[in-house]
């Protein structure tokens, strides 16, 4: 099916008149978007309670604290959209796509959602009560400290899914769910790494996270160059503002990891699972303190984002970077993807 066209500032005027349909003020009108490509549009903040998106395209579009309360999204397409914040009260998204959506605290209190595919998607602290998920796909999600009560989820498939803290009176589910125990972290392993770092290794000792179960690790702002991480599950991690050049992670769980803005050059994440992790604005190109490039071989980085990041001379042979976005990183030399 051929999709209509609108424009950012075309769009806008339609979202000004269900803003006035929504106050029920003379010359308002319901917004009617269905079968509309409306990839990456702006519609953050507004109130499209009831607005019909039915067979939308919608990837990488901005709902952000949006309220869409019984908006219809059956069949449509958002791959990659940013949902976080916003609110599904009686959504109906029945049949749609929202494989590495954002959905961090956005509530979908009774939201039809039957056949519906989350794969990859970041659930972090989202609410569903009383959700119909019956048949949907939530392969390798991201459900930290989410709310699921009274959902309907027969036939679903989690399978590969994160979902710590998250399992709340769920009804209707044919297998079981696993959790992992959130690792503690010892600030003093912090400060013994900086000594360690300071005295080039004589005195403090480095830090390492080799095969730890660590997933949603808070240590934004951390000086942890020269860390090991190897084989570690810390997905849902934030190294966020970090200093951590010349880490070493390959063959490590950091899917929906933060590492915005970090400093990485000279990293390698040969074979790590980097689904979904943020690394815009990171610094990810050669370190020249041990003349080493970044490497993500053989790595998965299906939905990661790069925007803005730092990736010259970065190698990415053989690495998944299906649906990952790259938008304004700058490369200079030409990524090497298999």
């Amino acid at each position: 099916m051929t999709l209509f066209v609108l424009s950012q500032a075309a769009l806008d005027d339609v979202l000004q008149k269900h803003a006035m349909f929504r106050a029920a003020r003379m010359g308002g009108e319901r917004a009617q978007l269905a079968h509309y490509d409306l990839r990456g549009m702006d519609f953050a903040g507004r109130d499209l309670c009831h607005a019909d998106f039915k067979g939308a395209c919608l990837d990488r579009a901005d709902f952000y604290k949006a309220r869409l309360d019984y908006a219809s999204f059956s069949g449509a397409c958002l791959r990659q959209a940013q949902m976080t914040k916003a609110s599904l009260v009686r959504a109906d998204l029945k049949n749609a796509d929202l494989s590495g959506a954002l959905l961090r605290q956005a509530d979908m209190t009774d939201a039809e959602m039957q056949k519906c595919f989350l794969n990859e998607a970041n659930l972090q602290g989202a609410k569903l009560v009383r959700g119909q998920l019956r048949d949907a796909c939530l392969r390798g999600i991201y459900g930290a400290d989410c709310l699921f009560s009274l959902c309907d989820v027969g036939g679903c498939d989690f399978s590969d899914s994160l979902m710590d803290c998250a399992v709340i009176n769920m009804t209707a589910i044919d297998r079981p769910l696993t959790t992992q125990k959130i690792f503690v972290l010892s600030r003093d392993a912090l400060q013994q790494h900086e000594i360690w770092l300071k005295s080039t290794g004589a005195k403090g000792r480095r830090f390492v996270l080799d095969q730890v179960f660590g997933e949603g690790l808070a240590l934004a702002k951390s000086y942890l160059s020269l860390m090991h991480a190897r084989g570690a599950r810390l997905a849902g991690a934030d190294f966020s503002d970090s200093q951590l050049q010349a880490s070493h992670w390959q063959g490590s769980d950091l899917r929906f990891s933060c590492f915005a803005r970090a400093d990485l050059r000279g990293s390698d994440f040969t074979a790590a699972r980097l689904n979904g992790a943020d690394f815009r604005g990171a610094r990810l190109s050669s370190f020249d303190g041990v003349g080493k490039k970044s490497v993500f071989a053989q790595a998965s980085l299906r939905y990661a984002r790069f925007e803005g990041a730092d990736l010259r001379q970065a190698d990415f042979t053989g690495a998944d970077l299906t649906e990952a976005q790259f938008d304004e990183a700058p490369t200079q030399e030409k990524r090497k993807a298999g």
